[in-house]
Parts: structure tokens; sequence; C-alpha cells
């Protein structure tokens, strides 16, 4: 059983929110410095498991697998039958998924250097540009998506302005997933064919 414990204040607080603002702001290596500092300062906390696990989601955001993994088996250790257990074997599916995506992708890469045709089909570019979101290589991803903006196939071009409004609004630039959405809407006022479907 957990202790009651008085509410986290000031110092702790502000560690707290400047590793949430970074981490949405995609300063990752920043957003993890903050995260570190609060475990290091305040050891005792019972905020400490879902800290830890914040920090093993932004270590798999860098693609840092391996270290993220030992994070989340240690709080799965130090939290038994706790929500802190759940949320750490959850983002360990996550850790799996992102390997099986990765060792996905060279093949898929290759697939479409050897057949440039490719970019412009679902199973080609799209799927590249999915398994670049999935592996957070958002750069790579837009740079796939821009390029499917030329596809032939309106339902291929409005799937990657949809994907890319996404991006922007996961990555906290509302504002430019609002003007891709408002595209996206466009296309489809003067299209009414046109689905995402």
């Amino acid at each position: 059983p957990r202790t009651k414990e008085a509410p986290l204040t000031g110092t702790g607080i502000l560690i707290l929110a400047e590793a949430e603002r970074t981490e949405k702001e995609g300063k990752l290596e920043e957003a993890e410095g903050y995260y570190r500092e609060f475990l290091e300062r305040y050891l005792g906390r019972p905020e400490r498991g879902f800290v830890r696990i914040s920090l093993a989601n932004v270590l798999i955001k860098m693609r840092r697998l391996d270290e993220a993994e030992t994070v989340l088996n240690e709080v799965r250790g130090e939290f038994p039958g706790s929500r802190e257990e759940d949320l750490a074997n959850s983002l360990l599916n996550r850790v799996t998924a992102v390997r099986n995506r990765l060792s996905e992708l060279p093949s898929l890469e290759n697939r479409i250097k050897s057949n440039p045709e490719l970019i412009f089909k679902e199973e080609g570019g799209l799927q590249l540009a999915l398994s670049y979101i999935a592996t957070f290589q958002m750069n790579r991803a837009i740079s796939i998506l821009t390029k499917l903006e030329e596809a032939p196939d309106p339902r291929l071009r409005s799937k990657a302005l949809f994907y890319k409004g996404l991006m922007h609004k996961w990555e906290g630039d509302v504002s430019k997933g609002k003007e891709v959405f408002g595209l996206l809407s466009e296309k489809a006022d003067t299209n009414p064919d046109l689905s995402l479907a």
C-alpha cells in the first residue's frame, strides 16, 4: 500500500512542467534532461513511476529503445500490480512495434528505390510515410507525404494531406495543421467523390 505524501510543490512542479512542454515542442533531449533531473532530486516521490514512464516514452521517440526497455522493466519490477505496471507493459509493446517497423524499413525503402513508381502507391510511398511516423522519423515522413501530394491518384493525395495535417497537430503546430486540413477540405469541396476511404 502506498503512503499519503504531501502534494508536489515548487521546483518539482516546474521541472515536470518544463519536461512536458519541451516534449510537446519536440525538444526531446531537453525533456529527457528534465525528467532525469526530477528523478534525481525526488527519489522518494510517489510520482517517480509515472515520471519514469514519461522518460521511457521520450526515449522511445528518440529511438533509444534499449534504454526505454530498461526503464520500463525497472518500473514493472518496482510497481507490480499497479497502473504504472500496466502503462509500462503498454509501452513495452510499443518498443516491440517500433523495433519491428524499424527492421521492415530497409526492405520497403529498397523496394521503392528499385521500383520508383511505387512511391505513388499506397503500398509504397504511403506505407513508407506511415512507417516513418510509427518510428518517430517525422522529417522523413513529411518529405514522403509532400511527394505524395503530387501523386496521380487524388485519394492518395488526400491521404497524404490528412496525415501531414495530423503530424503538424501532433507536433504542436496547430495552426499549420489547420492550414493543411483547410486545403484538404477545399479539395473535398471541389471533388465530392473524394474521400479518405
